[in-house]
């Protein structure tokens, strides 16, 4: 057999292996394995108390004004009880207001109107305020602004935190306890004490 006889068979041959080839190479390439998982980002720690900063009301200035709901069923504007003497109460809820009804006596004597602030709702304070005959003002702070005003308002747990302000007739602030008070007996007399007489 002669070289010319075989070249059509060498030629077929090459062909087949080239196409065996590029049918090689056009096969899609095996996809990339994934990244590798990343570490576990670590749950942030838990929320520590965010209470504003408390240099917003000071001795012997003006009180913050505001406007809020109250239990009597209007809106009241704390420069509108101006002329009085008046001891502003924060309270997370309404419980804790109502707990002060028993002292009203002693600071109605002292001539001291107390005015509640708490962050339930303006029907349920004039509902308790109805049920349970309490005889002082209840303003409703559901949104936390008027506390945050105060220094008062916790953004961690959404809550109003005690405190206290006595404004004297012209709405200074004559005295002020922020935070939990040990004894209501012992903070009345203080606040009865920390204005001269009418």
């Amino acid at each position: 057999m002669n070289a010319s006889r075989w070249t059509p068979v060498l030629l077929a041959a090459l062909l087949a292996a080239r196409s065996g080839n590029a049918g090689a190479q056009d096969e899609p390439r095996a996809p990339k394995p994934p990244p590798p998982p990343r570490p576990a980002v670590p749950p942030p720690p838990p929320a520590r108390s965010q209470l504003q900063p408390r240099g917003v009301v000071y001795l012997m200035e003006p009180a913050p004004d505001f406007e809020l709901d109250g239990s009597e069923g209007r809106p009241v504007k704390l420069s509108s009880l101006r002329g009085n003497r008046v001891l502003l109460v924060f309270e997370p809820y309404k419980e804790q207001l109502a707990a002060l009804k028993p002292y009203v006596p002693a600071l109605t004597a002292s001539d001291i109107m107390l005015v509640g602030v708490c962050g339930e709702k303006q029907h349920t304070l004039k509902s308790l305020a109805q049920r349970d005959t309490i005889p002082f003002l209840m303003l409703a702070d559901v949104t936390g602004d008027v506390s945050s005003l105060y220094g008062l308002f916790d953004r961690a747990t959404r809550t109003t935190q005690p405190g206290v302000f006595l404004l004297d007739p012209k709405g200074v602030v004559r005295f002020m306890v922020l935070g939990p008070t040990s004894s209501t007996r012992e903070l009345i007399a203080m606040v009865a004490s920390a204005l001269p007489g009418p």
